[in-house]
Order: structure tokens, then C-alpha cells, then sequence
């Protein structure tokens, strides 16, 4: 072999190795907990997380990711195993940092323009028939979840996409398939912050996302929306009683977030795991952006 082709497969397979680094580095395969609560693989571009390694060029979260965009992101329990290990979770960008949400009869507002969720998502229904009916036989070749029967088996409450919904409505013997929602006003205690606001999974907010270097004015009421990112996120120590609120030890009405905050939904917006239920996640809490 001559020293001119000898230096030519030197270079290519520098090439092709330099590319398989950047693809691992910037891209991947990652198993991941959908809405339906089943693991799916998804590939992902991935964005700076300054939990992960290899953070040189990746783009930035602010800049990779829209609304709407399926992402895939820690869970943010409050729990303590390393970030590695925490479960990846598939969900949805609704806000972005600074935006004002709120979700309205199932409807999403982003700062008081409704996002157009062109896009299939699961909801409860309820199908009501004719006479008495074996809603699991009735169902079977359909993809849904079974939440209750009721009404003497004249009724049965499910849990699935809207196309399907729109196919069991025309099944013989059926009346009308209709969604089920909750009532505006009326507090969930599964709904965050869990407390204080008459919100549920249908009507939330309206609530501002937490930017880096935003300003919160503070107080006893909306302390329930915010104390999760000033002293598990951010890492500081917060009292509060009453009227009085303390962060490291100082009394304040005040304070200035550290991070960007992202507000993320499951397709499964009955019961997803989600914003809904966390608050607000961490912006390096995100691996990446799904590609498909």
C-alpha cells in the first residue's frame, strides 16, 4: 500500500470515527415511559444539560425546543437517586420560560392565545347505550381503558384518544360518546401545588413559568406554586409561617430564580404524569428534543 492511499484511509476513518462521536454525543436512543405508561424507545436530540456530559455545540434548550415539541425528560420526584438513574418520562413543551399558562376546559392558553394542539390526545369519555351491555366485550377490539361501569351497565367510563372515541360512537347500539371533564373551580388534591388554588387536570391557572433572573413577589398564598424550585431546585433553605416567609435564614417578599423552568404536558390528559402534578420542570431536567 503507497503512503498517498495509506494517508487517504487515515483521514476517512478519522472522518467516520469523528462522525460516530458527534452522532453519540448529540443523538441517541432512549427508553422512555409514554402516556399510555408503557416504555417506548425514542430518538432524541439532545440539548445542554449540565447533569450530562459532553454539553460543547449542543443547543441550548430555549433554542431546540417549541411548543408542542415531545421531549423527553427526567421525572422530578422528590426522591434521591442520581440523576442517571431517575426515570426518563415523554412529554409535551406547553410553556416555556416567562410564558403565563393556563388550561381552560382542557383548552391550553399561552399568554392568552389558545396553542393549537393539532395532535391526538387522550381524554375520559363516557358511553352511554341503548340496553344493558358487556362494555369489555363491546370494547375489545378497541384501544381504551376501562375506568368504571355504571347506570346498570347502560354506561361506562373510558379512557382513550379522541379518534377512537369518534369510532365507539358509531358502533351499534351505542348512544352518544361524550368527554367528561372536570368542573372549573373545584380543587383536586392530586393537582399541584395541591392546596390554596381551585384547580384540577381541566382548568389550571392562569400561572407564570419562572424564568432565570425573574423576580417573584412572595407571599403566604402563592408560596405553595414556588417553594419547590427556591428549596429543592435551587438548593436553598425555606421557612414559612403565616405571613412571614425566610430563605437562607433572611425574612424576604422577594425572590430572584436561578433557572429556567419549562411546563410540560402528557398526552394523557386525564391522568398523566405531568406539570399538573410536579409544577414546573427544570430545564436541566431535559435530555432532549424527539426526533421520532
Amino acid at each position: 500500500m503507497n503512503k498517498k492511499l495509506k494517508r487517504k484511509l487515515i483521514i476517512i476513518s478519522s472522518i467516520v470515527l469523528l462522525l460516530i462521536i458527534l452522532f453519540f454525543t448529540y443523538t441517541g436512543f432512549y427508553k422512555a415511559k409514554s402516556c399510555e405508561g408503557k416504555k417506548q424507545t425514542t430518538f432524541i436530540l439532545k440539548v445542554k444539560n449540565p447533569n450530562m456530559n459532553l454539553n460543547f455545540l449542543k443547543p441550548s434548550a430555549d433554542f431546540l425546543l417549541d411548543y408542542s415539541d415531545k421531549i423527553v425528560y427526567k421525572s422530578p420526584e422528590l426522591s434521591d437517586p442520581p440523576f442517571s438513574k431517575k426515570e426518563n418520562i415523554i412529554g409535551r413543551v406547553i410553556g416555556k420560560p416567562g410564558d403565563i399558562v393556563e388550561i381552560r376546559d382542557t383548552k391550553i392558553l399561552i399568554n392568552n392565545k389558545e396553542l393549537n394542539e393539532d395532535y391526538d390526545l387522550m381524554f375520559k369519555f363516557r358511553v352511554n347505550t341503548e340496553e344493558e351491555t358487556d362494555f369489555a366485550e363491546l370494547l375489545k377490539n378497541h384501544d381504551v381503558k376501562i375506568l368504571d361501569t355504571l347506570l346498570n351497565n347502560k354506561a361506562c367510563d373510558i379512557l382513550t384518544y379522541k379518534h377512537i372515541a369518534d369510532e365507539i360512537s358509531k358502533l351499534e347500539g351505542v348512544m352518544v360518546v361524550r368527554r367528561i371533564t372536570e368542573p372549573e373551580a373545584v380543587l383536586n388534591y392530586n393537582t399541584f401545588p395541591f392546596q390554596i388554588f381551585p384547580w384540577n387536570q381541566d382548568f389550571f391557572g392562569p400561572t407564570v413559568v419562572p424564568c432565570k433572573d425573574m423576580t417573584l413577589s412572595l407571599n403566604r398564598r402563592n408560596i405553595h406554586l414556588y417553594k419547590k424550585i427556591i428549596d429543592f431546585y435551587e438548593g436553598h433553605a425555606l421557612y414559612y409561617f403565616g405571613e412571614n416567609i425566610e430563605i437562607d435564614e433572611n425574612l424576604v417578599d422577594k425572590y430572584i430564580v436561578e433557572k429556567n423552568y419549562y411546563f410540560v404536558l402528557s398526552d394523557n390528559r386525564l391522568n398523566g404524569k405531568d406539570s399538573r402534578r410536579w409544577g414546573f420542570i427544570p430545564e436541566e431536567y431535559i435530555i432532549g428534543k424527539i426526533a421520532f
